[in-house]
């Protein structure tokens, strides 16, 4: 009888091991998928921003272009006017997302990203 009983707590034993190792795995998995989940939605998120960034960019250059091409029909493109054309291209190009230029005062302004 005691014989009997011991097989079936170490057969018990080895159930709930294989039960425990099973469901260590199943939880890795699930882990691993969550994560590679998240991943997916912060590298859109990038996506999206990036786009953004990139429209916004677009419309700056759109607007210094009209800014020049104005100053240039009425003949009133100034030097003032060519280093403010110079000093927005170079701000449009660090805003670019596919540029990226680096800028000397903008570069620390992360949060304007």
């Amino acid at each position: 009888m005691e014989l009997l009983k011991a097989k079936k707590q170490i057969e018990e034993r080895i159930e709930r091991e294989i039960w425990h190792r099973e469901y260590q795995k199943q939880k890795q998995i699930e882990e691993a998928q969550k994560a590679r989940a998240q991943e997916e939605v912060d590298k859109f998120k990038l996506l999206k921003t990036n786009a953004k960034r990139w429209k916004e960019t677009v419309e700056i250059r759109n607007y210094i272009q009209a800014v020049e091409t104005n100053a240039i029909n009425t003949n009133t493109l100034t030097t003032e006017l060519q280093d403010w054309i110079i000093w927005a291209n170079q701000k449009a190009d660090w805003n670019d997302p596919i540029i990226q230029k680096e800028d000397e005062y903008f570069n620390n302004a992360s949060h304007w990203k």
